[in-house]
């Protein structure tokens, strides 16, 4: 379709693993509900297989889709449902932090203290 726009986000293929998850710019003060938990940071185009392969050579559970092909973000925004879901809850449920691009080009940091609206809503 000539009027449509398709982002391809095969080459963001970052992949953090945090021992203690630390929320961006938080306000002095602020104290992050999940500030210290271990958490792992995705590119946009990353899949799960991606994730599972390196948390089982840090010998660590993960929490994701069945398919081991399907991205981690389009999991995410698709509902997060998992094999571990009744017990661990919705991948959204447990999004801690997301770095988005607002429908008018600007970076946010979406967080339970930066844009929490926003952050809601990806929840």
């Amino acid at each position: 379709y000539p009027e449509s726009l398709l982002i391809w986000t095969h080459s963001m293929r970052d992949l953090e693993f945090h021992d203690e998850f630390t929320p961006t710019e938080c306000e002095a003060g602020h104290i992050h509900s999940k500030a210290g938990v271990p958490a792992v940071t995705t590119g946009a185009g990353i899949t799960w297989i991606d994730v599972y392969l390196e948390a089982t050579e840090r010998n660590l559970f993960v929490m994701g889709g069945g398919g081991t092909s399907v991205g981690v973000v389009g999991w995410m925004i698709g509902g997060g449902y998992g094999s571990w879901s009744k017990m661990f809850g919705t991948g959204p449920a447990n999004l801690l932090e997301a770095k988005v691009v607002t429908a008018d080009g600007e970076v946010v940091i979406a967080n339970e203290c930066n844009n929490p609206d926003l952050f809601f809503a990806l929840r």
